[in-house]
């Protein structure tokens, strides 16, 4: 059943502004029946795990999202220190919108990678505000930054971020925030 997909039809044109909208990424994507579910609340951003110890890992046979994957959802390949020449072979085979990195890589990994006209997300888990000055070698070569909330493991938690070290961040490269959210955190945290 994987790679199979119900035709996926846009009932109205989306448009939003790109500085000021708030825009979703759902990962761990890996049964056809369940991405098309998620398809259907049209999500931004979809990841794609190839992380062989994730609970989430695609797995050796995957076929890819299908050929009928929306235009409206970037395609996400998720990648956790692998090297540069598989993410390329995985990167052509799937096509994906981005990369996101959520291991030990580097600026310069970063670079090398954009260097084939990747883009990437890089993701990054901060305990204080110092941590921060970390990012500013990466800022050349990422189009995201994903905040997450640290663990001796590789991955979402679950547990959530700490937010208020935000504060400290100038945002000149834009966040994806992870890490327990839920619509009760947000509630609570808005007030």
């Amino acid at each position: 059943m994987q790679g199979i997909y119900k035709p996926f039809k846009i009932a109205r044109p989306i448009k939003r502004p790109e500085q000021m909208s708030l825009k979703w990424k759902v990962c761990g994507m890996k049964y056809a029946e369940n991405i098309q579910q998620v398809l259907e609340l049209w999500p931004d951003y979809m990841g794609f795990i190839f992380y062989k110890k994730s609970p989430r890992y695609v797995g050796d046979r995957w076929n890819g999202p299908g050929k009928d994957f929306p235009i409206t959802t970037k395609k996400v390949g998720v990648f956790v220190n692998e090297s540069p020449q598989n993410i390329r072979r995985l990167g052509d085979r799937f096509q994906f919108d981005y990369l996101q990195l959520h291991g030990h890589e580097t600026p310069e990994y970063c670079k090398e990678l954009c260097q084939d006209n990747l883009t990437i997300i890089k993701a990054v888990s901060l305990k204080t505000n110092e941590e921060l000055k970390t990012l500013e070698d990466f800022k050349p070569w990422v189009k995201y930054f994903m905040f997450d909330t640290p663990s001796s493991k590789f991955g979402g938690t679950g547990k959530a971020f700490n937010w208020s070290l935000l504060k400290e961040y100038d945002n000149e490269v834009p966040v994806f925030l992870s890490g327990g959210i839920s619509l009760c955190f947000l509630v609570v945290e808005s007030l």
